[in-house]
């Protein structure tokens, strides 16, 4: 009788000259053994990414080795991270939604270590004039355009901090359309009022 294989894999950390290097060793779908390692120069980093990185899995399936995986596999992990400590749950939506409705829509396809500055300010600029997903023609106002500005910026500054790119191509940089009310808009939440839908899991 052959043992069942585990579709989330199972994870070790090991350290290694100083560095704690993660491992995450799982079966695809096709059954095919694979396996992810990461360095960290810090064990809790190490620990951070197992967890997400083994959620990752068990969500969406196998992923790409570092930064070759998609844009969409990273921010995958990177919602499910501890990158976004201590947030309430308005503004954890905040970020899913604007990864879900919009980033992996958009974006999702790009490889996270090839994305470049000049593909992120297209993608910024064509939803001024046609970014809105409740079926209205138009853009995005000031105010959600800030909001994916922020949600990337954020992204990539954790993909650079995991040394999965070699620099983070949302800095420097302005937001498309900076408005003066700050990304959290006094407690409103932007892209409601585009009526942008919000689906959960």
């Amino acid at each position: 009788m052959t043992k069942s294989r585990r579709a989330y894999g199972t994870g070790t950390i090991r350290e290694r000259n100083g560095r704690y290097q993660a491992i995450i060793r799982y079966y695809d779908a096709s059954g095919t053994r694979r396996q992810r390692a990461q360095s960290f120069d810090r064990r809790t980093d190490a620990q951070d990414w197992s967890s997400a990185t083994k959620e990752a899995v068990r969500r969406t399936g196998p992923l790409s080795a570092g930064g070759r995986q998609t844009l969409a596999e990273f921010l995958g992990i990177w919602l499910g991270s501890g990158d976004l400590p201590d947030l309430s749950a308005n503004t954890r939506a905040w970020y899913r939604c604007a990864v879900e409705g919009h980033l992996v829509p958009g974006l999702g396809r790009l490889r996270l270590d090839r994305v470049t500055a000049m593909q992120l300010d297209q993608f910024l600029t064509s939803k001024r004039t046609s970014g809105r997903l409740d079926g209205k023609k138009g853009g995005l106002g000031s105010s959600s355009l800030r909001r994916l500005h922020v949600t990337l910026l954020k992204a990539f500054s954790y993909a650079h901090r995991m040394r999965l790119i070699g620099s983070n191509p949302m800095e420097p940089r302005q937001p498309a359309i900076c408005d003066t009310e700050g990304p959290h808009n006094g407690g409103v939440d932007p892209l409601a009022s585009e009526r942008v839908p919000y689906r959960r899991g």
